[in-house]
């Protein structure tokens, strides 16, 4: 059973462009990996989260420093449709930036950028316009993010010899969340998406109970999150499970599978920071079993 609450969301669909998914239809998203879109989808859940911008693709009321030319309706932009907006640099330490959008917490900040491979900009918040990280551009459609718990400005900026002068940008976004979510889409006023459920995603008819892959892709908020982050199936019982995740040890990945109460895996890969998302799976089959960590068997 799923549900969200009435409420619209989007998700990345198998051609690689964001669209919006109706009320309490669940979103199978479709990643991208080094620019190839993955042929498997995932279910994508989401607590709710609300798009502090209140004009998300809209740039006109933007304050610049510099010379700075915006072009609306420029190209494609990641919906598939002729809406990013062109930004075009005069030269070094000039700004694009909007005023007055903190609250005090701490906030994800985000907005999809395409530029010229290699080339770098800066993004992000502060109480200057030369605050911010400095990312590299891959030529493509890119969403760049960035925490912060303090500063009033969202910025995007050619300070500290950053290399770009011309690039393309789409649908900003600010939520008070410790990362961000899928793009919520504004226009005059804040919207939030509705949290999502799933229960009852299966049974003995839906999973082998012999053998399968166990996937998810997961990280953890350590500052809320002092206990197990993980997935599994079992028989409604512990004696029978088949479980992947974080486990309370610092950076630990791990796969277990239980059979009849005795344990016949406990497969665990460190080293990898839990604060950030981790594609896993757990294969498991007669006397093989397997534990996979961002596409490398570990």
């Amino acid at each position: 059973l799923f549900d969200r609450s009435n409420n619209t969301a989007t998700r990345i669909n198998k051609d690689g462009l964001i669209e919006s998914v109706n009320a309490d239809i669940p979103r199978l998203n479709y990643e991208e990996t080094n620019g190839v879109v993955d042929s498997c989808p995932h279910l994508l859940l989401e607590m709710n989260s609300t798009n502090k911008l209140t004009t998300s693709n809209d740039f006109s009321s933007y304050s610049t420093s510099g010379t700075i030319t915006l072009t609306s309706n420029y190209r494609t932009s990641p919906t598939g449709e002729i809406n990013s907006t062109r930004v075009q640099f005069g030269g070094s330490n000039n700004s694009l930036f909007k005023l007055n959008v903190h609250s005090g917490n701490t906030e994800s900040n985000s907005i999809y950028i395409k530029g010229v491979n290699g080339e770098t900009i800066k993004f992000g918040r502060g109480a200057t316009v030369n605050s911010g990280n400095v990312f590299t551009l891959n030529g493509r459609w890119q969403r760049i993010e960035q925490q912060s718990t303090t500063g009033n400005q969202f910025t995007i900026n050619t300070y500290s010899s950053v290399t770009a002068r011309d690039i393309e940008i789409f649908g900003a976004q600010i939520e008070e969340e410790s990362y961000a979510t899928s793009y919520i889409p504004t226009s005059g006023s804040t919207q939030t998406r509705a949290s999502e459920s799933c229960t009852g995603a299966g049974d003995v008819n839906t999973f082998n109970s012999v053998e399968g892959i166990l996937y998810a892709e997961m990280k953890r908020d350590i500052a809320t999150d002092n206990g197990f982050r993980r997935v599994n199936i079992n028989d409604g019982s512990l004696n029978n499970t088949v479980r992947l995740g974080y486990s309370t040890v610092t950076d630990e990945i791990k796969g277990v599978v239980t059979v009849g109460g005795s344990t016949q895996c406990s497969l665990v890969f460190t080293g990898l920071s839990v604060t950030a998302f981790r594609k896993m799976a757990l294969l498991y089959k007669a006397n093989q079993f397997e534990l996979w960590v961002d596409g490398s068997k570990r």
